[in-house]
């Protein structure tokens, strides 16, 4: 029998244990794979997840950097724009071997030590025998390493020019001043009447200056008792009685109260003024020993305001309303006590002014419980005209229903939004494009600006309309062409900073572009933001208003003050003439009669003019 005889027949359904464990294996590396998949695709979608929650932790992150940088401009004030996009342009342009400052924007020095010459490259120096020209050439190779930076975004500067510096004085021209002086010797006759040698008594023959110093001598109060002399006539008799002559009396600001044109002027001053609450007043007074609380200021203020200054107040409101370029503006105010609502409310304070070359300047606040469109419309009643205004949506139904107003936008506003999008995108490929938008609008402003500076003031409003239309309006024709472009090409982030500025930037085109027509037109809406500024620092020492009625006579204060100042008038002064002057015009209702009391009156007496530096330069030159 053979081998292969003796070998078992193999079954064709049988399996070799080989292919077993192969079909074994494969299998097993299927089940693997199978999970490797599944693996994967929780991976993928943990991953997209992660993803999403880091896109949601980046525009949180975002938005919180934003509500900080916020908080810091409430609590420090705004950085310079202009800084910000030298720095972004030229990083190292700033001396990194001095000392940094906390908070952007703010010198090493303090707002006093900055300001002194002494503090020069050489160190301290005399602090009265420096002149004027001495840091000069210091401050021109300043300027010019400033111009360097500032030409790749469109400013332009002068080279060899410098701001008016501080006067500084030595003590010959401290004695031109007209001040009173005070004379006093540091050693007594007695002392050094005998000789100290022989004993024989010594002459004095002549004196000798130690030193010169500048003296201050703090507010005092006094009482001012007015009489008036009555008199009577033996020789005219009736019935055995004299003809008695009292002449008429002056009228009071407050009947039956102890205020005075000169006190309540100071207290308006210090606090619509210099921003000094009324607490604080209290404090000097009782500090001086004068016992007057803040409740009684703040009664003199109220009730001196509505029997005396309130139709003056409206005097200026009608006047304004006729002009026909308005800046207005607003900002929020908190008052405790308001009718209808059951506890605080964010109220508003509206401003309104003329333009800044108006001849008679203006600037009216007006509290309202709201920031409704209501409110400007009802102010503005009988208004015709242009008016200038920020990106406030709510202005637009002011001149909606009126053909005879229109709306100027403020390119500041647009300006600013451009240069926060480029503090937020330092590194990436949106500077260049935002950097170039930037550079578009400084040179409108430049053309502004050295418009002015070559007339000197002397501004013709039909010069400037061909001005703008020669050299501004191409300008602002490739900005928005530019945004337009930017926006169709899809490569900015549709929430980013940069489609948000362009955005707001082409929705006032329009707007934007009024002024290119009227050379009685700004530019810009800083008219108003910089009236508006002594409200807002005014109530951030004050922080709220107690009741509506405090709020409004706040507003009317604020009124007389800054178009006083406005109109080149010390306001301290003005107002102690106007408060004393006041209570012998009636009737107040007639508001005719209020017209030789307005900052620009020639009834204004001449010491109520402020004055500046360039007059005590005149005045020392004598």
């Amino acid at each position: 029998m053979s081998a292969d005889a003796s070998k078992p027949e193999q079954k064709s359904g049988d399996i070799s244990p080989i292919a077993a464990a192969m079909n074994t294996a494969c299998q097993t590396e299927k089940d693997n794979y199978e999970s490797l998949l599944k693996s994967n695709q929780k991976m993928a979608e943990r991953i997209e997840k992660l993803e999403s929650l880091l896109k949601r932790a980046v525009i949180e992150h975002e938005r919180e950097r934003d509500v900080i940088a916020y908080l810091k401009q409430i609590a420090f004030g705004k950085s310079s724009e202009s800084r910000i996009v030298k720095k972004l342009n030229n990083p190292r342009a700033d001396d990194m071997s001095r000392q940094e400052s906390l908070f952007p924007g703010d010198d090493v020095f303090n707002e006093i030590e900055s300001t002194v010459h002494g503090l020069g490259k050489d160190g301290i120096t005399s602090e009265f025998d420096l002149s004027e020209q001495d840091n000069s050439d210091d401050n021109n190779n300043d300027e010019e390493q400033q111009s360097g930076t500032d030409q790749s975004i469109g400013k332009k500067r002068r080279k060899g020019k410098r701001r008016p510096g501080i006067v500084t004085m030595n003590s010959a021209e401290l004695e031109k001043l007209g001040l009173e002086v005070i004379d006093e010797v540091i050693n007594k006759e007695e002392e050094f009447s005998a000789c100290p040698k022989c004993g024989t008594q010594m002459i004095a023959i002549g004196r000798e200056v130690v030193s010169t110093t500048l003296e201050y001598t703090p507010a005092h109060y006094s009482l001012k008792k007015t009489w008036k002399i009555v008199y009577k006539c033996n020789n005219c008799s009736n019935e055995d009685k004299s003809l008695i002559v009292r002449p008429q009396s002056t009228l009071p600001l407050l009947i039956h109260s102890v205020v005075s044109a000169s006190l309540l002027s100071h207290v308006i001053e210090q606090k619509f003024c210099y921003s000094m609450p009324l607490y604080r007043q209290e404090l000097q007074m009782i500090d001086a020993g004068i016992p007057l609380t803040r409740k009684v200021l703040s009664d003199w203020c109220s009730k001196v305001y509505l029997n005396q200054v309130a139709p003056l107040v409206e005097l200026l409101r009608q006047k304004l309303i006729k002009n026909h370029y308005i800046h207005a503006d607003e900002t929020p105010i908190e008052v405790i006590k308001v009718k209808g609502s059951p506890g605080p409310k964010q109220c508003y304070m509206w401003v309104y002014a003329t333009t800044k070359w108006n001849p008679h300047r203006i600037v009216c606040y007006d509290f309202k419980p709201g920031r409704k469109a209501e409110y400007p419309k009802e102010f503005l009643k009988g208004f015709t005209g242009k008016l200038h205004v920020d990106g406030y949506s709510g202005y637009k139904s002011v001149v909606a229903d009126e053909p005879d107003r229109d709306i100027c936008s403020c390119l500041t506003h647009i300006r600013r939004n451009f240069v926060i999008a480029l503090r937020v995108n330092t590194k990436n490929a949106e500077t260049k494009i935002i950097e170039r938008l930037i550079g578009l609008l400084d040179d409108a402003f430049t053309f502004e600006r050295e418009y002015e500076e070559e007339h000197a003031g002397e501004r013709n409003p039909e010069e400037v309309r061909k001005m703008r239309q020669e050299k501004t309006k191409p300008v602002l024709e490739k900005f928005f062409e530019i945004c337009k472009r930017v926006l169709a090409s899809n490569i900015v982030l549709p929430q980013g900073r940069l489609a948000k500025a362009i955005n707001y930037a082409l929705e006032r085109e329009n707007e934007a572009k009024t002024f290119l027509d009227d050379g009685n037109c700004d530019i810009d809406n800083n008219t108003a933001e910089n009236h508006i500024r002594p409200f807002v620092i005014s109530r951030k020492n004050s922080l709220f208003n107690f009741t509506e009625a405090g709020a409004e006579v706040s507003a009317g204060w604020f009124t007389i003050v800054q178009t006083a100042k406005a109109n080149g008038l010390n306001p301290g002064r003005y107002l102690k003439w106007l408060l004393s002057v006041l209570p012998s015009i009636r009737p107040k209702s007639v508001l005719s009669n209020l017209e030789k009391l307005l900052p620009w009156s020639p009834e204004v007496p001449v010491e109520c003019f402020a004055r500046d530096i360039e007059d005590i330069r005149l005045q020392n030159s004598k």
